[in-house]
């Protein structure tokens, strides 16, 4: 059983690194060539500020450690949702771990429920959506410095997930298989960071959603 997991792993491990890797990779670039290369983002000195307070809060242990255990067994929570699986107790706490328990599933729908707290930013992701969508003014620069603050606040979680994850009988990334995993992972930070990119550098919101309120 041991092998053939370790064989899968390669197998699928081995052709994300091929393919989605590199891909996702010229997403990044493609993302950096048409909004990054041009100049500083609007809001530098707001991005600034949340980058340092980010940061700096990385050494506040003990909150930290039960947010960023949250957000994980949110993260598995929210991924047994959207794949229709039920959810029961969700515990966490802070430098003990958490769990998450839900209804037995398929090899399939396992995978994304144990790599959602390494690929998702739950916080990062809706301020960026939230600094995308909003017109120029002191609320896009407020945004833009929560941004700022939501990118270290991600990274610092998902060093500790990868700490504390990656070995072990029933580690998520054990279970995964790490070559798998860290492929999975990678992709995910590179697509945010084309995401962030992308958002930060802009300054008008996108043409479709002005187009909503336009009369």
């Amino acid at each position: 059983m041991r092998t053939a997991r370790l064989l899968l792993d390669l197998v699928l491990g081995g052709a994300a690194w091929a393919v989605l890797v590199p891909w996702c990779w010229l997403v990044l670039m493609r993302a950096w060539e048409a909004h990054g290369h041009a100049g500083t983002p609007p809001h530098e000195y707001a991005l600034l500020s949340g980058l340092v307070l980010g940061l700096g809060l990385m050494f506040w242990r003990q909150p930290n450690l039960l947010l960023h255990t949250w957000l994980h067994e949110t993260a598995h929570a929210l991924m047994c949702v959207l794949l229709w699986v039920r959810v029961g107790a969700i515990s966490a706490t802070a430098g003990q771990g958490g769990e998450t328990r839900h209804a037995p599933v398929d090899p399939i729908r396992a995978l994304p429920i144990l790599i959602a707290p390494y690929v998702l930013p739950l916080i990062l992701g809706p301020l960026l959506l939230a600094r995308w969508c909003c017109p120029p003014g002191t609320m896009q620069a407020v945004l833009t410095f929560a941004c700022g603050w939501a990118i270290w606040l991600h990274l610092h979680g998902l060093w500790l997930n990868l700490r504390t994850n990656t070995f072990g009988e029933g580690a998520d990334l054990a279970r995964i298989g790490q070559l798998l995993a860290y492929a999975l992972v990678t992709c995910s930070l590179l697509l945010i960071a084309a995401a962030s990119i992308v958002v930060l550098f802009s300054i008008q919101p996108p043409a479709w959603w002005s187009g909503l309120f336009a009369h």
